[in-house]
């Protein structure tokens, strides 16, 4: 797969649009990686844990732009029922998933010290292990 400034994606094969499924894409850096597939051709999955409004919003854009997505939500704290839910959606309504970019992450805790065990659990489950799942 190659992409050149102003291309689609070139997949081998392929007739239909090529779908992306990106994690944490209602905001920021995920957000914009969203739209910037859509913009060139891909079908996004944008997916998110708890911003349903940006996540829709981040939808309309690609719909209004001619482009195709859907909102999935999934915690990444439970990493493999995430990935089943977020890749069942997507496959449904799309078909083959192509590309994914582990977008999503958190920042919790203060200083090393303070950051208590439930918090470090969730900073592992949702920056380490979900991206390996």
């Amino acid at each position: 797969m190659t992409f050149t400034e102003d291309s689609s994606p070139d997949l081998p094969g392929s007739a239909a649009p090529p779908t992306a499924v990106v994690t944490g894409a209602a905001v920021r850096i995920g957000r914009a990686l969203a739209l910037e597939l859509a913009g060139r051709g891909w079908q996004v999955v944008v997916h998110h844990r708890t911003s349903v409004t940006e996540a829709e919003a981040t939808v309309a854009r690609i719909a209004e732009s001619g482009g195709q997505a859907i909102a999935v939500a999934a915690d990444l704290e439970e990493p493999h029922r995430a990935a089943e839910t977020v890749f069942e959606a997507a496959e449904n309504r799309f078909g083959q998933v192509s590309l994914l970019i582990n977008n999503a992450a958190i920042f919790e805790g203060g200083a090393l010290g303070e950051t208590d065990a439930e918090t470090w659990q969730r900073l592992f489950a949702i920056n380490l292990e979900a991206p390996c799942v």
